[in-house]
C-alpha cells in the first residue's frame, strides 16, 4: 500500500515538473516559414522555456493538423516562439563548420539565437548534476559565435576575452571594445 501512494506522488510530481506548453510559432525552412503550434518545455517555478529539451527535437504541428510530428535540426532551419511577451529564437547548427567540436558525433541540434546576423552569439544550454546523490542539477550555458562562411568557435572561460577578439578581428571597433 506505501509503495502505491509513492508512486502516485512521483507520477503527480512528474506531471506537474514536466510541464509544456503548446504556442504559436513559425518553422523556417529555406527561408520558407510556416505557421505551426509547438510544444515548449516550461520549469513550473522557472516561468521561462527550457532550452535543453528543445536543442535535439521539438514537437509541431501545423496549424490545421491534428498530428503532432517531431522536428529535428536536419529537417528545420530555425523556429521562433513567443513566451511571456518574449520572442525566443533556435537555430539548427546542423551542416555548419565546427559543430561536432560542441556536440561530439551529434551534429544536429539547436541553439538559441541571442544575437543574428554577420556575427551572430548563439547560446548552448546543458546541466550537470552535483552532489553526491545525483539529486541536484545545475544548469549553463556555453556561447558560441558564428561568423557567415566560417566555423563556429565556442570560447573557453579562461581566455574568454582574447579568443573573442581574435576571432571578431576583422572588426577592429568590436574586437577593442571586447578587450576593454
Amino acid at each position: 500500500m506505501r509503495s502505491f501512494f509513492v508512486s502516485l506522488a512521483l507520477l503527480l510530481f512528474v506531471s506537474v515538473c514536466a510541464n509544456a506548453k503548446q504556442l504559436e510559432g513559425r518553422v523556417f525552412k529555406n527561408g520558407i516559414a510556416t505557421e505551426v503550434y509547438m510544444k515548449v518545455p516550461t520549469g513550473l517555478f522557472k516561468g521561462k522555456p527550457q532550452f535543453e529539451p528543445m536543442q535535439f527535437r521539438i514537437k509541431a504541428k501545423g496549424k490545421g493538423d491534428e498530428k503532432w510530428i517531431r522536428l529535428d535540426p536536419r529537417e528545420v532551419d530555425r523556429l521562433e516562439f513567443e513566451y511571456n511577451g518574449e520572442t525566443y529564437s533556435m537555430v539548427s547548427l546542423y551542416g555548419k563548420k565546427g559543430a561536432e567540436m560542441l556536440v561530439g558525433r551529434r551534429k544536429k541540434m539547436f541553439v538559441r539565437e541571442l544575437v543574428g546576423g554577420e556575427l551572430s552569439l548563439y547560446t548552448y544550454h546543458y546541466s550537470t548534476k552535483t552532489f553526491s546523490d545525483d539529486s541536484f542539477e545545475t544548469d549553463y550555458e556555453k556561447y558560441i559565435l558564428y561568423k557567415r562562411g566560417q566555423e563556429l568557435m565556442v570560447p573557453r572561460a579562461l581566455n574568454f576575452r582574447k579568443e573573442v577578439s581574435r576571432y571578431i578581428s576583422d572588426k577592429p571597433h568590436l574586437s577593442e571594445r571586447v578587450m576593454n
